[in-house]
């Protein structure tokens, strides 16, 4: 008959999860243990050892961190200050044959000026653009002009390029930011002009204008900077930096401008061994280089290099092993292992744990094992049997009215109770 609570009795005792296990023991053991098995087991507590010491390297020496990079656009670009540990450069114009470099104010003269672009928004919606200039002071080129990098730049006639002073007197700090459409747009300019005998305080005054054509028309424009590039794996010095350079012809007498496009790094390092615990760094790069050409004659200059910062910032993102990653590698690793082993012994367990439970439960001998055991009993027998004839005897000669004892006869049993022979 069908029954609804036996039916919900039934299930309710197939769904606890709190049920005690029922477990059978012999012996007071729960497991049947061999040599083999503590051999094996050995092994792999020798394997959790070394495995945890090999993930926990990474945590403790700082390596192969987990490294994400990505790219964000920036409408209004943060500021980066021209300075020699930073970005540094120097330019200069090359022969149009030999590709030397030279400064020569009757061929050509140089000026460098910072630009700011300022803009104010009226009560009526009108932007009022303000523009002001300033002149830069310039030098030949020295090692120190480009700070901690100068000795990779001792091969380069830099007493023949032209470099900013690193303190300007119409300027505490020499600073690029923001885009033209920007609130507050900023950048530096040097300008590469013709010599002009109008303008020359040169008394040698200017070279021909065949020859300004041969030089400034056929010449190349060179500029070498410090540049910088991102290797995540480094934990101390990820940024390496290095020597670069760019170059274009001149186009005298028509204008050339050529603008260095920098961006902003930054760097973001979880270095914590238990929860995060960021570090911090920001860096600049160069980015590359675009080249305008006007065909316009009398433009002032030859050519105008213009360095301003990009729209676009790459941001690093390195994050090194923690503690509870090496936990979950080694048990993860250790639990393979394991089945392994389990795989392995399982066949050799098996007869180990019925060998053991039979010679727990059965005294098993071999017919040889019981031949010794009888002798073994038949001697102790017989030395008993000696030593009660030889007490006898003695107490015979003692009273030899003493009446005859009956010796019982020896008898023994091959095989004891619970015993078993084949």
């Amino acid at each position: 008959m069908f029954s609804y609570s036996a039916m919900l009795d039934l299930m309710v005792n197939r769904v606890d999860l709190f049920g005690k296990p029922v477990a059978l023991n012999f012996n007071g053991r729960d497991k049947s243990k061999s040599f083999i098995g503590a051999i094996f087991s050995f092994i792999v507590f020798g394997f959790v050892v070394w495995a945890a010491y090999f993930y926990s390297q990474d945590m403790f020496k700082k390596r192969n961190p987990k490294t994400i990079t990505s790219q964000a656009f920036s409408e209004n670009p943060d500021e980066i200050i021209i300075e020699p540990d930073t970005f540094a450069f120097g330019f200069g114009v090359q022969h149009p044959e030999t590709f030397a470099h030279y400064i020569d104010e009757r061929i050509y003269t140089v000026q460098v000026d910072h630009v700011q672009l300022r803009r104010e928004t009226n009560s009526d919606g009108s932007v009022n653009e303000i523009w002001s200039t300033t002149p830069l002071e310039t030098e030949p080129c020295t090692t120190d002009h480009y700070g901690k990098l100068g000795h990779k730049f001792v091969d380069i006639e830099l007493n023949k390029l032209y470099c900013i002073k690193e303190k300007q007197s119409a300027l505490e700090e020499l600073r690029i930011q923001g885009v033209f459409e920007s609130p507050i747009y900023e950048y530096v300019r040097g300008s590469i002009k013709a010599c002009d005998n109008s303008t020359t305080a040169n008394p040698d005054k200017c070279v021909s204008k065949e020859e300004l054509t041969y030089y400034l028309g056929g010449g190349f424009f060179a500029v070498y900077f410090t540049n910088i590039a991102i290797d995540p794996k480094n934990y101390t010095d990820p940024n390496i930096n290095y020597r670069d350079s760019t170059f274009t012809s001149t186009t005298y007498p028509y204008y050339k401008e050529l603008t260095l496009w920098l961006n902003h790094l930054k760097m973001k390092s979880d270095v914590g061994w238990l929860t995060e615990e960021e570090n911090n760094l920001s860096f600049v790069s160069f980015d590359k280089t675009v080249e305008n050409l006007n065909f316009r004659q009398d433009m002032g200059a030859v050519l105008n290099l213009v360095v301003r910062v990009g729209k676009i910032t790459t941001y690093y993102e390195r994050s090194y092993t923690k503690i509870s990653e090496i936990l979950a590698e080694v048990n993860g690793l250790t639990a393979a292992v394991f089945i392994a082993a389990a795989i392995i012994l399982y066949p050799y367990s098996n007869i180990k744990f019925y060998e053991s439970l039979i010679n727990d439960l059965f005294d098993i001998k071999t017919l040889k094992q019981v031949e010794e055991a009888n002798n073994k009993e038949l001697k102790r027998a017989n030395s008993k049997m000696g030593k009660i004839l030889q007490r006898q005897a003695t107490q015979m000669k003692r009273s030899p009215t003493l009446s005859a004892i009956q010796i019982p006869s020896p008898t023994l049993s091959a095989k004891k109770k619970g015993t078993f022979a084949y």
